[in-house]
């Protein structure tokens, strides 16, 4: 249905389920539309030409707004009004004044909070989504994720490389670090309050007043603070001397150094920060060996990244002119030189003397250590081991190729993947080789997996992986 007097006030029948409302006109500013639905008001700022459909939850016979096309914003007139539909799943007003907004497969909440029924959203508590957090809805209607951050980020949106007024966990801009380097996700924002942080422990109610009207209070935490608090945990994980200082700091793309003494960890959050009150606070790795803490509900996941990253452009600038280099979501570099791609990732930890954020103090210059590791050199040295380009895509492969084995990625050897095989029936190492293949510049590779195989065994015996980016060899060494 085409609206031509957007302005005049629209009732909203309880028959209308599948309808859908046009809003005329073109540009950016949003139209107000005054709405009843299910009896209630709902006040609608939407963009022109957006098409919003009346959705029906079946289950209580009530009816929706969803964004088909374009954004749209709804404020609730009263507590318990339904605002959001996902999948099966109907979501409240918290209270009035609730805000979220839309746009297609994605939902976020921009004052006050959305709740779902008990037990059919388990990564929420009591307290619902909060101001901040979005959910997003795969193409069958099921939500497939609940994130800090708003839609404008869903859907595509990136805020300026060190920007302060992006939201949290919104997506800051590719850093800009030279012709050489490119990122292939962008950091998030990790910086500014966050309610669900505001609220102390998972669970806890933040002040009415502020709830009501979406406000977080000024002395809300943010993440600096929640990996001030895991420093520690960090240090212990990587086997550093306890009670060494800590503290961390950011770079102008959002890109994080954390100092632990003589030691500094290089991280970069490449990941969108998942909301899942079921995980218990504490710092951990993931089996494609990412750093992930989970805090108060949310759960943070860093790659590894380089301490350096003027040094690493400077040497890459002086070593191979032509040499470019690309940082994946894991945190793994990708070097191109004379049509070869070498895969490494940065070790977690860089020697004495990192340079402040963003600066590099002297010159830098690449090397190799007694077993032929890479190292960026300089003001302080961080090893570069050799590395699969695809640590989840290698797990999901050998998981088909050794059911119920155990696949992860280890802090040793540095960059391998440790299997286990159930019940102790073997375990190996498997070491990357540094060089990724292409099957079509390479007969012979070709030949391996011209029946799709996903794996193969080269004449060396080395153990040949089929990723998305191209073949990749790894060397099979038993472990005791």
């Amino acid at each position: 249905m085409q609206l031509t007097e957007p302005s005049r006030p629209i009732v909203i029948a309880p028959g209308a389920g599948g309808a859908t409302l046009v809003l005329p006109g073109a540009g950016s500013t949003p139209v107000a539309l005054a709405l009843t639905l299910n009896g209630q008001a709902l006040a609608v700022r939407a963009l022109p030409g957006a098409q919003l459909q009346v959705a029906l939850h079946q289950g209580e016979a009530l009816l929706v707004l969803r964004v088909l096309q374009g954004w749209a914003e709804l404020t609730a007139s009263r507590a318990g009004q339904p605002l959001v539909l996902a999948g099966a799943v109907l979501l409240r007003a918290a209270s009035a004044g609730t805000r979220v907004e839309g746009v297609p497969l994605a939902s976020g909440v921009l004052a006050g909070a959305l709740l779902a029924p008990p037990g059919q959203l388990p990564q929420l508590d009591a307290r619902g989504l909060l101001a901040g957090e979005r959910l997003r809805i795969d193409g069958q209607g099921r939500v497939s994720a609940i994130e800090l951050g708003t839609v404008g980020a869903a859907g595509g949106g990136a805020g300026p490389s060190g920007a302060t007024d992006v939201p949290p966990g919104d997506a800051l801009a590719l850093p800009e670090l030279g012709a050489q380097v490119r990122f292939a996700a962008a950091p998030v924002q990790l910086q500014g309050a966050v309610a669900r942080l505001a609220a102390g422990a998972a669970g806890a109610q933040p002040p009415a007043q502020a709830r009501e009207a979406g406000n977080v209070p000024a002395s809300a935490a943010g993440w600096p603070a929640v990996l001030q608090q895991h420093a520690r945990a960090l240090a212990q994980a990587l086997a550093l001397a306890p009670g060494a200082a800590a503290s961390v700091q950011f770079d102008r793309h959002g890109l994080m150094l954390w100092r632990l003494g003589p030691w500094t960890a290089a991280l970069a959050p490449l990941a969108a920060v998942q909301i899942d009150v079921r995980r218990p606070d504490g710092l951990g790795y993931t089996p494609e060996g990412l750093v992930q803490i989970a805090h108060s509900g949310l759960v943070l996941t860093l790659a590894p990244s380089v301490a350096d990253w003027p040094g690493l452009v400077q040497a890459l600038a002086a070593a191979a002119p032509q040499a470019s280099v690309q940082l994946t979501p894991e945190g793994v570099l990708v070097l191109r030189l004379d049509g070869a791609r070498w895969v490494l990732r940065p070790a977690l930890l860089a020697q004495s003397g990192a340079p402040q954020p963003g600066a590099s103090a002297a010159p830098a210059w690449l090397d190799a250590d007694a077993d032929g590791t890479l190292v960026l050199q300089g003001p302080h040295a961080q090893r570069l081991p050799w590395a699969l380009a695809d640590y989840a895509r290698a797990r999901a492969v050998l998981h088909e190729l050794l059911p119920g084995a155990q696949v992860q990625a280890g802090l040793a050897p540095e960059g391998a993947l440790q299997v286990q095989l159930p019940e102790g029936a073997g375990a190996w190492a498997l070491l990357p080789q540094p060089q990724l293949r292409s099957t079509w510049l390479e007969p012979g590779l070709a030949a391996l997996f011209a029946d799709g195989q996903r794996w193969a065994v080269d004449g060396s015996g080395q153990l040949l992986l089929r990723l998305p980016t191209g073949v990749q060899a790894l060397a099979i060494v038993p472990l005791p």
